[in-house]
């Protein structure tokens, strides 16, 4: 990525806006395409979506993304070009670097947001991933983007301005891994994850709903003997957590309470209150029975933002459209023992801030998802280096459910320390060590980048002074 990224700098650098951010799409687009091509999957091979509008939909999505990247290039060659002259290398770079964390920031949160593919994802497993406890994801962006631009520097006879702040934060990033933000809390948690394998174009036959119970009892019963706290994946259970509660979830609480375990369930819930159903996770076993319910929804697939009107409208054309609910309740950590758990269903681990916010007094991590919607492609590859991200800005264990694949406890470094195998009907225990304190990114998530409006504001002052000056000139 970072090579790549150098290239789009070189051929940038010098040009006016409009070309600058021509050049932003032609480069970002195919490779928001070619990561994305696993929508295909899921809504044309798993929906019943045609294929055309499947594919319309990535290139859509695709140059959508593309936008933000564009956006900061053709605003940083405004900003760094003179009336007429050549650009400033400086200012072009320092508006770079600005504009670029921030827009990425406002893709995290236009349209409920889609921070997928975020620049910083690409040290996941690199020295500058020291920086992530104390400026998240976006902030990895900055160092990239000043390695990055390395070869216009030297160009331009800039090289030790752009280089000696770049391998400063590239040496510091690595000694920064060392430093401990959050500490151990009480005795370790021996977790189980139970993988049932159940594809997603079987999963809700009617045929497979007792096959799949029956799996995922027999997992349970498997991973009884040593778990404290057993985890099943996003809707592992093909129906509503009602029409599972007396022959299904009653004993497995007896059998939990027995070996002083407990479960954390994926499973539809009935609301009453809000006539809806909710994605939710049940704790079983536990104190009492509790919900997670999905706070942050996938747009178009589990909530329509229409407004009412239209609302109605589809209503009254019977068209197979339903939000799911959330609400303020269900929403809290589990309480698992002595320690706290924060659940995340599907891709609100994608959120850093959400969940920076989720685990600010919760020792541990669980994400609930369904990646089998996306086949063998390389989404849910995609997914667990994006939820490797969340153990390292939050120095916590991230224990990860799937049914199909890339289930895997990740450690507080962001390391896989053991993943199921793909395409398996499989199980595991792994002690996890809950850690309690919170890093710098968790007291203040993004509110760091309101610096970068002030610079970037400092920025727009110097550029309508240069304009001022130079139509006084002429």
């Amino acid at each position: 990525m970072p090579c790549l990224l150098a290239v789009l700098l070189w051929l940038q650098y010098g040009k006016a806006p409009l070309p600058a951010f021509k050049l932003g799409l032609l480069f970002a687009a195919p490779g928001f395409a070619g990561g994305l091509y696993w929508i295909y999957i899921s809504t044309h091979i798993y929906s019943g979506a045609p294929a055309v509008l499947s594919v319309v939909l990535i290139a859509v999505l695709a140059l959508y993304l593309s936008l933000f990247g564009a956006t900061a290039a053709a605003a940083a060659a405004w900003v760094g070009r003179r009336s007429g002259s050549e650009p400033v290398f400086g200012l072009w770079l320092l508006a770079y670097l600005v504009l670029w964390p921030l827009l990425e920031w406002l893709r995290n949160v236009v349209l409920t947001g889609f921070p997928w593919f975020a620049l910083g994802y690409s040290q996941t497993d690199s020295w500058l991933n020291g920086w992530a406890p104390l400026v998240g994801v976006f902030g990895l962006s900055i160092p990239v983007l000043l390695l990055a631009a390395m070869p216009v520097a030297i160009q331009q006879a800039r090289a030790r301005w752009v280089a000696v702040p770049a391998i400063l934060l590239l040496f510091s990033g690595y000694g920064l891994q060392s430093l401990q933000w959050t500490q151990a809390s009480g005795d370790a948690i021996h977790v189980g994850i139970a993988q049932g394998n159940i594809e997603q174009d079987r999963k809700w036959l009617p045929e497979q709903q007792l096959p799949t119970v029956q799996r995922y009892e027999q997992l349970t019963e498997e991973l009884l003997a040593e778990a404290d706290l057993i985890v099943w994946p996003e809707v592992a259970v093909p129906g509503v957590y009602r029409e599972f509660h007396h022959d299904l979830f009653v004993p497995l609480a007896e059998r939990l309470t027995q070996h002083d375990a407990q479960l954390l369930a994926g499973v539809m819930r009935w609301d009453d209150l809000s006539a809806q159903y909710a994605n939710t996770v049940a704790q079983i076993g536990g104190p009492g029975l509790a919900f997670y319910d999905k706070q942050h929804l996938v747009p178009f697939a589990e909530y329509f933002p229409v407004p009412n009107f239209v609302r109605a409208w589809l209503r009254s054309l019977e068209l197979p459209f339903t939000d799911l609910y959330t609400g303020d309740s269900n929403r809290d950590p589990f309480q698992v023992g002595q320690h706290q758990v924060a659940v995340s269903i599907c891709f609100e681990d994608v959120f850093a801030e959400e969940v920076a916010l989720a685990a600010k007094d919760a020792g541990l991590l669980v994400n609930v998802s369904n990646d089998a919607w996306f086949g063998d492609s390389i989404a849910a590859a995609q997914h667990e280096q994006i939820a490797r991200m969340r153990s390292i800005e939050t120095q916590r264990w991230m224990v990860r459910a799937t049914p199909t694949g890339w289930s895997a406890f990740i450690n507080p470094a962001g390391k896989v320390q053991k993943r199921l195998p793909r395409g398996q009907v499989a199980a595991a225990v792994h002690a996890v060590q809950p850690r309690l304190g919170r890093t710098p990114y968790m007291f203040y998530r993004n509110h760091w980048m309101f610096g970068l409006l002030i610079v970037l504001l400092l920025l727009l002052g110097v550029k309508l002074r240069q304009q001022g000056l130079g139509a006084r000139t002429t």
